[in-house]
């Protein structure tokens, strides 16, 4: 690789052998002639022919440019295969020494090379093979390099880790760590303070003027700015416009959303440091608003880190992009762009369990000024959640919201095309009440005397025989209370007992059917990983809403 780096910079072919001609032919100077009969033979430059001819027009061009060596093209044709042979591979002691000529070449004395490996741990990635070659890339610099040759190598971990990863051979950790004499790490605080020192400084007017503005809103600030308390009033300062904690919980996200190595090399060509990151909020770069121009008390929000962020992430499938881009069309709560709502959800919920994807914390991670109102943005945030659930866009259990990918939103959709209608309702209320009162007992007065009891639910007998007649109506019956009254007045023998209405209960009850009807369809039905875990999600919550919330919901509505 490094090798290949180095032929290209100088012009040469890539491929070992043709590169080795290529040199022959600059070292006997009959370079310039060479490049000369290949335009004037074929009209085309030697660059271009040598990409897919290149055998050929070297059999061509050896018996007439160097006659003295190859009087004919089988001889010609013998060297270079013998060239392909000799050059199918390169060892480390063969590019070391090139580089230390061309050094050289470049000053006697003053000449280096300096070699940088950015991101060696993408390089590697699982191989131990590749880990091998970089300690014997190095210790051939070592060797032959004579202090011509100065390689740097940077990783998002320290030797110890990269190697532990992939070996127990401590004898390889002890190699590199000899062969890179000089280890400099930078832990994620430093990473703060760079970006505070180049991008976040302040004038000492400034920073008056934003501790005061801190001080009149710092109740407000320390209710918000919740995802990681106990932040002082200097880091405030030291971070802003950033918030206190945005910069690690950034570079937490950041390095999630890298996952495996394989999703690491596709965002590492492309992917903007945190540096450049920050640097093109402040500026507005690609349409962003510009952050260097916003009043006093302005924030960064995580939903414009997502925007800042969005151009390079080719870890994200295009679909999901397109995916937020249709969630846009969703329009605006309360002046907020339910947009907003869903790139904070997509950023947050990278972060794990550490951080649950809470009301509180995604409102939190979209605050953009120091005199928000923490209650309304909630109920903002709140209401937007409600709108993204009824779309198909995210699910919650137990408090957690969850954005859901693009294939998990087409089953969301069909869950959505199966809600049920009145009558199926009713007749699930009834089918659920029938098993509640299965084993129903009723035992009268201190010598708990049993009695038979006749029950009803929405006129659908359960149990015929009894002293006792019950009716119960869920909220799903077709009586009115003006109806009920009639009834109670014509049957005085008769107790008649109403649920309440319960908007949890008829949402619970409509999303568990809906859910139960797509599963018996997606039966016979081929699904990709992602749906079939999508699936088993949805399977736990149609038992956890049939066994325990539906039962728990109809006891108190009738409470």
């Amino acid at each position: 690789l490094i090798y290949r780096h180095f032929l290209e910079q100088k012009g040469l072919s890539t491929d070992f052998w043709v590169a080795a001609w290529e040199k022959e032919l600059q070292e006997l100077g009959l370079w310039e002639q060479f490049r000369g009969w290949v335009q004037q033979t074929y009209r085309r430059d030697w660059e271009r022919e040598r990409e897919l001819n290149a055998e050929t027009i070297l059999q061509h061009a050896l018996p007439k440019l160097m006659s003295n060596r190859y009087q004919n093209e089988e001889d010609a044709a013998n060297a270079i295969r013998e060239s392909k042979r000799r050059y199918a591979t390169i060892n480390p002691s063969d590019v070391v020494r090139e580089l230390v000529e061309e050094a050289k070449r470049l000053d006697e004395h003053n000449g280096r090379i300096v070699i940088l490996l950015d991101e060696v741990s993408l390089y590697i990635g699982e191989s131990v093979e590749r880990l091998t070659d970089l300690n014997s890339i190095a210790e051939q610099v070592v060797q032959q390099g004579d202090g011509k040759v100065i390689l740097i190598a940077t990783a998002q971990e320290v030797l110890p880790e990269l190697v532990s990863r992939l070996t127990k051979n401590r004898q390889i950790l002890e190699w590199l760590r000899d062969r890179f004499r000089v280890q400099l790490g930078l832990p994620p605080t430093e990473v703060r303070q760079v970006i505070a020192r180049r991008l976040l400084s302040k004038t000492a007017d400034g920073v008056a003027h934003l501790r005061k503005m801190l001080q009149r809103y710092e109740g407000s600030m320390r209710t918000a700015l919740t995802l990681e308390s106990g932040w002082s009033e200097d880091e405030f300062i030291e971070q802003y416009p950033c918030h206190p904690y945005a910069i690690q919980l950034m570079q937490d996200i950041m390095g999630a959303m890298r996952g495996s190595i394989e999703e690491a090399r596709r965002l590492s060509g492309s992917e903007r440091s945190l540096l450049k990151l920050i640097h093109a909020i402040l500026r507005g770069e690609g349409g962003l608003i510009r952050g260097a121009d916003q009043s006093l008390g302005w924030l960064i929000s995580f939903d414009l880190f997502y925007d800042a962020l969005a151009p390079d992430l080719r870890a994200i499938p295009s679909v999901q992009v397109h995916a937020l881009n249709e969630i846009a069309r969703l329009g605006k709560i309360n002046d907020m762009p339910i947009a907003r709502i869903a790139k904070a959800l997509f950023l947050l919920q990278r972060l794990g369990s550490r951080y649950p994807c809470s009301v509180e914390n995604i409102a939190a991670s979209l605050i953009d000024r120091m005199d928000v109102d923490i209650e309304q943005l909630r109920h903002t945030v709140r209401e937007g959640l409600k709108k993204l659930q009824q779309e198909g866009w995210v699910v919650e259990e137990a408090g957690k919201y969850q954005l859901l990918t693009p294939a998990e939103h087409s089953l969301e959709r069909e869950i959505h095309k199966n809600l049920p209608g009145p009558a199926e309702l009713q007749q699930e209320a009834v089918n659920i009440m029938r098993e509640m009162l299965r084993n129903f007992r009723y035992e009268h007065g201190q010598i708990r005397r049993p009695l038979k009891v006749a029950l009803e639910v929405d006129g659908e007998t359960i149990s015929e025989a009894g002293d006792l007649k019950v009716r119960l109506f869920t909220p799903f019956a077709t009586q009115t209370k003006e109806n009920l009254l009639m009834e109670s007045i014509a049957e005085s023998k008769v107790l008649l007992w109403s649920a309440s209405e319960s908007p949890k209960l008829r949402q619970l009850l409509e999303r568990a059917i809906a859910i139960r009807k797509t599963l018996e369809q997606w039966q016979t039905r081929s699904l990709t990983k992602e749906q079939e875990e999508h699936k088993g999600r949805l399977e736990r919550e149609m038992n956890e809403a049939f066994q325990r919330g539906l039962p728990d919901l109809f006891r108190q509505s009738f409470l």
